[in-house]
């Protein structure tokens, strides 16, 4: 499995080859992205803010809808010359649901926003056994059943 780095560092290396950078080095702009959507209930789900601009220094507030999650985050330079940073918030606290998850960007007298929605699903739960399976399991677990298999003759 790839590390969050390591795929941040590739879209950058990506969109510099392609230009995409380049091109978008006037204006500041914003991507979210997450790291499993949908999601399941108490799973760790990791938003990225990619930020690109002429001078993108500053935070990232990323937030559930009105909610806030978190404070603020220091984005960091992804590329050298720094026309992409990057900020990550992970949560494990989203609820069962669809969330509007968003990320605004405010630095250098500049400001940017983003969002996307996040599904989260129900935890899966294993089904429940019936009362005779736990019986034949203990049986055969603690040997009782072994008595009614006949053994071979040897």
């Amino acid at each position: 499995m790839k590390s969050i780095a390591s795929v941040v560092l590739a879209m950058a290396c990506l969109m510099l080859t392609s230009g995409e950078v380049a091109a978008q080095a006037t204006t500041t702009t914003l991507e979210l992205l997450s790291s499993a959507n949908p999601s399941i209930v108490g799973q760790q789900v990791t938003f990225r803010a990619l930020i690109t601009g002429p001078s993108p220094f500053g935070t990232v507030q990323f937030a559930d809808g009105a909610v806030n999650l978190g404070t603020p985050v220091t984005v960091f330079c992804v590329t050298s010359p720094c026309i992409l940073t990057a900020a990550f918030l992970q949560t494990s606290t989203l609820t069962q649901g669809v969330h509007s998850i968003g990320a605004t960007f405010n630095g250098d007298g500049v400001s940017a926003s983003g969002a996307l929605t996040q599904v989260v699903d129900a935890a899966v739960s294993a089904p429940a056994l019936s009362a005779w399976v736990m019986v034949l399991l203990v049986l055969l677990i603690s040997g009782a059943g072994m008595a009614f298999i006949p053994r071979p003759r040897c």
